[in-house]
C-alpha cells in the first residue's frame, strides 16, 4: 500500500518542547548533534522571517507530528556552527530532516517531505541546498542520493563524520 505524502505545517513557538524532545534521543543525538545548538537552530527557524529561516513539522496522515524538515539559510548562520556553515556559499540553504520515532522511519515519509522542501524553498528562490549527513546514515544518504543531491569533495571537510551534499534547483 502506498504511503500518503505527508503534509508539512509551519512550526511554531508551542511546537518546541516536542521538538526538543525528538532531538536528544540518542540517535537523533549521534546523527544531528548537540542538542542545545540543534534546539537553538530549531527556535532561529521558528523566529525568522521566511527568507532566512523555516521549520516544518512532518504530520502523517491522520495528522500526528512525525518530525521536522528544518530550512535554515546559510546568511543567517554565519558567525554561528563555523565548523559547518563556512563551507557553504553565502545564497544557500542548509536542509535537515529528522523522522523522530523509529517506526515511522524507511516508509518513504522521509523523502516526500524532502520533496514537499524543495517545493517551498523554490517558491523563495533558486539557491542550492546543502545537507549534512553523517558517513553510517545509510538511509538517509540514499534518500537524499535519490532526489538528485551529490557529494561534495573538499579536502577541509574530508575528516568530519558528514558528507556534505548539494542539490541545485
Amino acid at each position: 500500500m502506498p504511503t500518503k505524502s505527508p503534509i508539512l505545517v509551519q512550526a511554531r513557538l508551542p511546537d518546541l518542547p516536542l521538538i526538543n524532545s525528538w532531538l536528544v534521543q540518542p540517535d537523533m543525538r549521534r546523527w544531528w548533534g548537540n542538542p542545545m545548538d540543534n534546539q537553538c537552530e530549531m527556535r532561529l527557524g521558528i523566529h525568522c522571517s521566511d527568507d532566512i529561516g523555516r521549520v516544518y513539522l512532518i504530520r502523517d496522515r491522520i495528522r500526528r507530528s512525525i518530525g521536522l524538515v528544518s530550512l535554515i539559510h546559510a546568511k543567517a548562520t554565519i558567525g554561528a556552527r563555523v565548523k559547518w556553515s563556512s563551507h557553504l556559499p553565502a545564497k544557500s540553504w542548509e536542509i535537515g530532516i529528522l523522522i523522530a520515532a523509529k517506526r515511522n522511519r524507511q516508509r518513504g515519509l522521509g523523502k516526500k517531505a524532502l520533496v514537499e522542501a524543495h517545493n517551498i524553498v523554490a517558491t523563495v528562490n533558486d539557491d542550492p541546498l546543502f545537507a549534512w549527513i553523517e558517513k553510517d546514515n545509510a538511509a538517509s544518504l540514499a534518500t537524499f542520493g535519490s532526489l538528485g543531491y551529490r557529494q561534495m569533495h573538499n579536502p577541509e571537510i574530508a575528516s568530519f563524520s558528514s558528507l556534505l551534499l548539494r542539490y541545485d534547483q
